[in-house]
């Protein structure tokens, strides 16, 4: 995962965490409720994909750091 995305994850989470503030000071019936509610579940989906994406990044690389370290590995000291 990049610096980008770290960066992208605790914005995402601030703002999350602010909507999540606002809903404290609103009627649970109201407009002003559910659009804040909305956008939440907006950015939470969003933070989620992020995270799918940085997991399924790091079962790539498991898988080729595998593939290297099993199938290609040479050790020099044997060599010499």
């Amino acid at each position: 995962m990049s610096d980008m995305d770290d960066y992208d994850i605790d914005e995402l989470q601030e703002r999350i965490d602010d909507l999540e503030s606002r809903l404290d000071d609103c009627d649970i019936m109201s407009d002003r409720y559910d659009r804040i509610q909305s956008e939440i579940d907006m950015l939470q989906a969003r933070l989620d994909d992020i995270d799918d994406a940085a997991e399924l990044y790091d079962d790539i690389n498991d898988e080729l750091y595998g593939l290297y370290d099993d199938d290609l590995y040479i050790d020099r000291d044997e060599d010499w």
